[in-house]
C-alpha cells in the first residue's frame, strides 16, 4: 500500500520537485516496485554459493504473506535524492539503516521527520507479523541489520528467524551507490485502511456513484460485504 500524499511529500520535499505531476508520482512509485523486484541473492552477507532467486514474487509473498489474515505489505526505500544531487552525497550502511529501521518503528513514510523519540516496544510503536530487506549497492557484507531481529518489533507468536528475511545484491540501484528497501507486513497499514474505511462509509452513506455499480449487477449488500471483510483486516492489525 502506498499513500499519495506521502509521496507527493517524497517528491516535493527530498526529490526537489518543483511542481509535482502524476507523472512524478507514478515515477516514485516505479522506483519502489523496481528495487523491490530486480534480481537479488536470498541471502546476506553474499557467499561463492549464493544464487540469484528464481522464483521472486513467490518467496516474496512466502516470506511476507504466509498468514491468511495478514495480506498487506508497505514499501520504504532509501535515501531519496535527486539525481543532480547524488554526485555530491555520500551514504554509509549504519546510517541507512538505522534511518529505516526508525522509520518502521514510527510508522514514517520518509527520512525526515521521523520520530526519534519512539523507542522498539513502547505503545505506539509498530508491530510487524513479518519484514523484507532489500540491501543494493557494494559493500552489502558490511551492513548490520541486527536491529532488525528484535523481537520486540514482531508479533510473538512468530520467531524473529522466521519474520525477518534480507536479501542482498552487490550491484547499485538507479543512481544510488547504496541503497535499502524494507518490505513490510506490519501495522504500518492501519492509518492508511482507516482514511480509507471512513472515506469510503461517507460515499456509500451518500449513495456516491451506488447507481452506476448497479447498473453492472452490483447490489448493496455486496458493498457491505466488502466492507465488513475490510473492517476484519483492519481489526486484525490493530490487534498485533
Amino acid at each position: 500500500m502506498m499513500q499519495n500524499d506521502s509521496l507527493h511529500r517524497a517528491c516535493s520535499q527530498l526529490l526537489a520537485v518543483p511542481k509535482v505531476s502524476f507523472g512524478d508520482i507514478n515515477s516514485l512509485i516505479s522506483h519502489y516496485l523496481a528495487s523491490s523486484l530486480v534480481p537479488v541473492y536470498g541471502c546476506l552477507p553474499l557467499s561463492p554459493s549464493s544464487s540469484l532467486i528464481n522464483n521472486h514474487m513467490g518467496d516474496l509473498m512466502h516470506s511476507l504473506a504466509s498468514h491468511p489474515e495478514y495480506k498487506m505489505l508497505t514499501v520504504r526505500s532509501i535515501p531519496h535524492i535527486s539525481r543532480r544531487s547524488a554526485d555530491f552525497s555520500t551514504y554509509q550502511w549504519p546510517g541507512l539503516v538505522k534511518h529505516l529501521h526508525q522509520m518502521l518503528i514510527a510508522n514514517a513514510s520518509m527520512e525526515e521527520g521521523i520520530n526519534w523519540q519512539l523507542k522498539c516496544g513502547m505503545d505506539k510503536a509498530i508491530h510487524s507479523v513479518s519484514n523484507l530487506l532489500i540491501i543494493r549497492g557494494k559493500d552489502t557484507a558490511q551492513a548490520d541489520c541486527s536491529a532488525f531481529k528484535e523481537p520486540r518489533l514482531y508479533v510473538d507468536w512468530l520467531s524473529t528467524e522466521n519474520a525477518l528475511t534480507c536479501w542482498s545484491h552487490p550491484r547499485s540501484f538507479s543512481h544510488h551507490e547504496k541503497s535499502v528497501t524494507l518490505l513490510s507486513n506490519s501495522q504500518s497499514v492501519a492509518p492508511l485502511l482507516d482514511q480509507l474505511m471512513e472515506r469510503g462509509w461517507q460515499m456509500f452513506s451518500s449513495r456516491a456513484y451506488v447507481h452506476q455499480y448497479q447498473k453492472h449487477g452490483l447490489e448493496v449488500d455486496d458493498f457491505v460485504d466488502c466492507f465488513a471483510g475490510l473492517e476484519q483486516v483492519l481489526a486484525s492489525y490493530k490487534c498485533l
